[in-house]
């Protein structure tokens, strides 16, 4: 899984990439895992049948595995270098291994056992090919797989000095290389334009982070509070906003997590099938490390956001691969977009604000929100 930012140019690459091969899938499973000790990379079981086409047996309590496809099989054993590939016993370079409850198997071996291909790419890259099919995943070495497991979730507190004034904010970084973190949307009860508290919304979600997510009309004198941006969940369109070009914060299928330049660039991504979960508020706060903010472009007229000062929330990117989430009690959009800089975002889009700004992590507010919400951003980490 390509879990830095990816900025306005690598969309566009990766929409090539689909469009251009007729053959490409997306991985199920997000990268391919370096072990320095024994200068090998494991693949996960099921990314390696969902890219390959392989089918999978699991034999006995699950410490054997079975790959097959037409032209033959491999069974390995979890922690034994002793694989059988069509009857015959190989022996392995490096034996398969548990990581966070996922079964690692030797990955040129599994391929090429089984008529498959992998070549290694500069960046860090390898392409991974079977016939018509073919993609191109992340290597990321086991270290920091195991950093990522030992430090999922951290929360922080911090003054912040911008151009204008010095800001006080709350954080929380999550790393998007744990092998078993997604990100999700969560709406009110279930229930577009409803409203609910964010702590309930993250209880229900069993999420371990929760940031309130896009602007809702909730002034309005009715119980019905309607969203204002688009709501994907789970690769589905929830709520579908009326065409304005806001930053979304897009979650792809592959595990990626990405700025979009609003409902054009989202389309393009819904048309791929790459969006697991998308949320549009905006403005758009950091581009390429560097304060890039224009909320007048992106359909902004509320001076509540074009010139004032209020409670905020963001969410970024870093270049280490964490996704930033962060509140800050009062500050213009462009100081907000100093903040995230400074905090190490390399992509980053403003929240709603105001009394709806909160943040919730490790069981409790980290940030209170004033009122209810319409919906919200949460991190999972599924047993």
């Amino acid at each position: 899984m390509v879990k830095k930012a990816i900025a306005a140019c690598v969309i566009l690459f990766l929409l090539v990439q689909l469009g251009n091969s007729a053959g490409t899938i997306s991985a199920a499973k997000r990268y391919v895992i370096v072990q320095e000790s024994v200068g090998k990379s494991f693949v996960p079981v099921r990314f390696a049948a969902e890219t390959f086409g392989f089918k999978v047996r699991w034999k006995g309590s699950g410490e054997k595995v079975l790959l097959s496809n037409d032209t033959g099989s491999v069974e390995f054993k979890v922690g034994s270098r002793q694989a059988i590939v069509n009857g015959k016993q190989r022996t392995l370079d490096a034996a398969p291994f548990y990581l966070s409850g996922t079964v690692y198997v030797p990955l040129r071996f599994a391929a090429e056992s089984l008529g498959a291909s992998v070549e290694w790419k500069k960046e860090e890259r390898v392409v991974l090919k079977n016939g018509d099919l073919q993609t191109d995943i992340e290597a990321v070495s086991l270290k920091r797989i195991e950093r990522a497991i030992k430090d999922p979730v951290i929360v922080g507190s911090s003054k912040i000095q911008t151009s204008t004034k010095t800001i006080q904010v709350n954080t929380v970084q999550i790393d998007l290389y744990h092998p078993k973190v997604a990100l999700e949307t969560v709406y009110a009860n279930n229930k577009i334009g409803s409203t609910e508290s964010l702590k309930k919304m993250a209880e229900r979600s069993k999420a371990a982070v929760a940031v309130n997510g896009t602007f809702f009309n909730a002034y309005s004198t009715t119980d019905v509070k309607i969203p204002y941006g688009y709501i994907v969940k789970s690769g589905k369109v929830i709520y579908k906003a009326s065409g304005d070009q806001r930053a979304v914060f897009v979650y792809t299928n592959t595990g990626d997590a990405l700025i979009a330049d609003g409902e054009t660039e989202l389309k393009k991504l819904l048309d791929k099938g790459l969006v697991e979960s998308a949320l549009q508020a905006g403005p758009r706060l950091v581009r390429n490390g560097k304060v890039d903010t224009n909320p007048t472009a992106e359909g902004f007229k509320d001076p509540k956001v074009l010139t004032n000062r209020a409670a905020r929330s963001a969410v970024g990117i870093t270049a280490e691969g964490k996704l930033l989430i962060a509140t800050a009690s009062s500050a213009t959009i462009k100081e907000l977009a100093e903040v995230m800089v400074k905090l190490g975002a390399i992509e980053a889009m403003n929240l709603d604000g105001g009394a709806s700004s909160g943040l919730y992590a490790n069981g409790k507010y980290i940030t209170t929100p004033g009122r209810d919400l319409s919906n919200a951003l949460v991190a999972v980490f599924p047993s």
